[in-house]
């Protein structure tokens, strides 16, 4: 019996051996796994701030078309004399442009 009970302990030392490397084996790949998510976060990180810097200018498109928007309603009152804004010229009132254009003709076949 003795032998028997010699072979057990050994047996189980190797098993427990064996889960310890596994375990430590999963432990290692899972840092690995985290020091590579992290340098690849940073990677994007870098790439954002890049993009971020690189389209900075674009916000002040905004500014420019207002800017030129005004300047073209300057030289329009200029060349023309009208002072009125271009929705007041372009919008003749109601029923007129497409939607009053249907109405009418409806209001010609009903008739």
């Amino acid at each position: 019996m003795s032998v028997a009970a010699a072979i057990g302990w050994w047996i189980g030392a190797a098993v427990g051996l064996v889960v310890v490397l596994i375990a430590a084996a999963l432990l290692l790949a899972i840092i690995a796994l985290g020091r590579r998510i992290v340098r690849q976060a940073d990677d994007i990180t870098r790439a954002l701030d890049g993009a971020r810097d690189h389209t900075a200018a674009l916000f002040d498109v905004t500014r420019t078309n207002l800017a030129i928007d005004r300047i073209t309603r300057g030289l329009r009152t200029l060349r023309t004399g009208d002072s009125r804004e271009e929705s007041e010229v372009g919008n003749p009132g109601p029923g007129h442009g497409p939607a009053g254009a249907l109405r009418e003709g409806f209001k010609g076949r009903q008739a």
